[in-house]
């Protein structure tokens, strides 16, 4: 998984090919954030993990 814009991506190695998007695969970055319970390493939009829905 990768930063994509505001949420994340998975993408293939070596090539670093975008396959998806994750919220394609049904799992948004908010989302996931919640269900792990911490934002993903290195994002940008690290702010979402506190924000209220």
């Amino acid at each position: 998984m990768r930063e994509a814009g505001a949420g994340l991506a998975l993408v293939r190695l070596p090539e670093n090919l975008r396959v998806a998007k994750a919220s394609d695969l049904g799992y948004s970055y908010s989302r996931l954030m919640r269900r792990v319970n911490a934002p993903f390493p290195g994002h940008s939009h690290r702010y979402l993990f506190t924000k209220d829905d």
